[in-house]
């Protein structure tokens, strides 16, 4: 099973557990992480620190497109993430993150066709109370290794 790994994975980097990120749930191209509301992740006015909510959300990109495996092989080079902040948040927040049928056939057509793609990634991240927090566009370049 990919959560136990993946978590694991995410243990052993000492930035990431210093946030306390956990893996909610995981599947190949997919996945759901939680930041937690601690004291080490607020900011001066008791919310969620806007750093540890970005972080989060660029790694649950990452992740969902590290663990596809038709994408395997491919070099991930982060070209830029837009964020969108919609409300502040005390409580655990979860970042959504998927591969879709749409953004995996428009990675493998430009590796394909030039070897190389560019695209974004969309993460939600949510409260505990299904708000929106906050929005992320991570944008990539995806290039073939061999």
């Amino acid at each position: 099973m990919l959560t136990p790994k993946l978590s694991e994975a995410l243990r052993a980097v000492p930035f990431l557990a210093t946030l306390g990120i956990t893996v909610e749930q995981a599947q190949a191209g997919e996945v759901v992480l939680r930041l937690p509301s601690n004291e080490g992740n607020r900011g001066h006015g008791g919310t969620l620190h806007t750093g540890a909510l970005f972080s989060v959300g660029e790694l649950a990109a990452g992740v969902a497109l590290g663990t596809h495996p038709r994408l395997q092989g491919l070099q991930h080079l982060i070209r830029g993430t837009s964020v969108r902040y919609q409300r502040s948040s005390t409580a655990d927040v979860t970042a959504r993150a998927a591969i879709t049928d749409e953004l995996l056939e428009t990675i493998l057509k430009g590796v394909q066709d030039s070897g190389r793609a560019e695209v974004s990634v969309q993460v939600t991240l949510m409260d505990g109370h299904a708000n929106d927090v906050a929005e992320l566009l991570v944008r990539y370049l995806l290039k073939a290794t061999t």
